[in-house]
């Protein structure tokens, strides 16, 4: 039986997780890192409130896997540079806490084009946050998703538009276009769980999930 460990649960794809995970019957814990109460109450969850300032904080867990669903958007974060701090800087604070506990494996969420190198700020963010979490814990894998499908709690205009472009144009993406189909959480989730238990490789795109 498994020990999870999951940072950002209180977003789309981290509330996917959490439900998929607890129904798994190869994990017997899973504690949820979150900033405030989230209210999710399961016999095999536990919660932990960390504010993410001092890693040195959090308890010395014994867990196998650990779960990385942490991101934002500029407007939401107030900046280019508070954006970098959750979607670059804490995954990076998770790895280097995963390799003190011994975890088996680390599977993060990313985005379809993360490039260190690229010229868009959002790419370039992610494509130094997986090269960051590689330096810092061996055994990593990210999830490399285009447009992300489920239910928001708040769904701005762009989005409503985003989910009725790609309910048309997902069937017309196929071969070497097929990583660029949206995808919903829950598929997303389930996958980023079976990473953990099969041999994988590092990056996983569509095709994959």
């Amino acid at each position: 039986m498994k020990t999870a460990i999951i940072f950002g649960v209180t977003g789309l794809t981290g509330k996917a997780l959490l439900h998929n995970i607890v129904e798994d019957a190869r994990y017997s814990k899973i504690y949820i890192v979150t900033r405030r109460p989230c209210g999710f109450i399961h016999p095999k969850v536990e919660e932990i409130l960390f504010n993410y300032k001092d890693f040195k904080e959090m308890p010395p867990i014994k867990a196998d896997h650990v779960f990385c669903c942490l991101g934002t958007t500029i407007k939401k974060a107030g900046s280019k540079e508070a954006q970098q701090i959750i979607d670059r800087d804490y995954p990076i604070e998770i790895a280097k806490y995963s390799n003190t506990l011994g975890v088996e494996k680390m599977v993060t969420v990313s985005s379809i084009g993360a490039d260190a190198k690229s010229s868009n700020f959002y790419l370039r963010t992610k494509g130094e946050m997986e090269e960051g979490v590689k330096s810092n814990f061996k055994h990593s894998v990210f999830v490399r998703p285009s447009f992300l499908l489920g239910n928001r709690e708040e769904m701005r205009i762009g989005e409503k538009i985003g989910i009725a472009l790609f309910s048309i144009i997902n069937p017309l993406l196929f071969g070497s276009l097929s990583k660029y189909k949206g995808i919903h959480v829950s598929q997303l989730s389930k996958a980023m769980i079976n990473a953990c238990f099969n041999k994988t490789e590092e990056v996983l795109y569509y095709k994959d999930f």
